[in-house]
């Protein structure tokens, strides 16, 4: 097979074997041996055989496809850092207490997410305030969302919003 080194158990595979099915068991068993790619700095996927090679990292470490480095982890949770420390708190942005009041009261009024129609937990601001008091109390401005709406697709919205610009 092309000076491809084959396990025993795929060499005994019998000829009427598919060629997909002794290809997976090749992969099976380089994927117990590590591959030939060297350490990895995560585990192999159970998916099977992987769908891209590993890269390289600009740290020399090499990555399987679809995952993140350590480093490049750790440069996320830098910036995120250096962001929380310029942010304001919470209460200077304006989220106190008469802020929960209205946000419970504005639930048990509108109970469901705008966008899934699950059960709703977060009071969102459809137009972001960004300080303006004025905006930031306007209950037209404020629509009722899901924990999952509000953290993902919310958010997404909003910084392809912000790039548009």
């Amino acid at each position: 097979m092309s000076g491809e080194a084959v396990s025993p158990k795929a060499a005994s595979c019998p000829p009427y074997r598919s060629v997909f099915a002794r290809a997976k068991i090749r992969a099976k068993d380089s994927k117990t041996e590590g591959a030939g790619f060297g350490p990895l700095l995560t585990e192999q996927r159970n998916s099977g055989m992987p769908s891209k090679p590993p890269r390289v990292c600009g740290c020399g470490k090499r990555v399987l496809f679809g995952l993140r480095c350590t480093c490049q982890a750790k440069r996320d949770a830098e910036r995120k850092a250096r962001h929380d420390q310029t942010r304001p708190s919470s209460s200077a942005r304006g989220y106190t207490g008469s802020w929960d009041r209205a946000k419970a009261e504005f639930l048990r009024h509108h109970p469901f997410c705008r966008r899934c129609g699950e059960r709703a937990a977060v009071v969102d601001h459809t137009i972001p305030h960004r300080g303006n008091q004025e905006l930031f109390w306007d209950r037209s401005n404020w629509q009722p969302l899901c924990t999952t709406c509000h953290s993902s697709a919310k958010q997404r919205d909003e910084r392809r919003a912000k790039k548009r610009t």
